[in-house]
């Protein structure tokens, strides 16, 4: 167990075992929102290391008006990733 001490953010955002609830739930939403099955299938097939990039750069800097959904299940994603070991670790 990592300890939510993760070597880099695709261990932290992919791989970390205590987070893997919080992951799971979030990240379902992030592929049922994708607006096509290529996008979901091209992105669950990604390296973690890839996964991380594409997430964090927002889709590699695109924006697409029609993605809406997409963007705020990739926020929404992020921002819990990140609050959920300080819930954890201050309760």
């Amino acid at each position: 167990m990592c300890m939510y001490q993760c070597v880099d953010v695709a261990h932290f955002m992919f791989d970390c075992i205590p987070l893997e609830g919080t992951r799971t739930a979030l990240w379902q939403n992030v592929l049922d929102a994708c607006p096509s099955d290529v996008l979901r299938v091209e992105i669950h097939s990604m390296g973690n290391t890839k996964r991380a990039e594409f997430v964090i750069s927002c889709i590699c800097n695109s924006y697409v008006t029609e993605w809406d959904t997409l963007y705020r299940a990739i926020c929404t994603f992020v921002f819990n990733m990140y609050c959920t070991p300080k819930s954890i670790t201050s309760s």
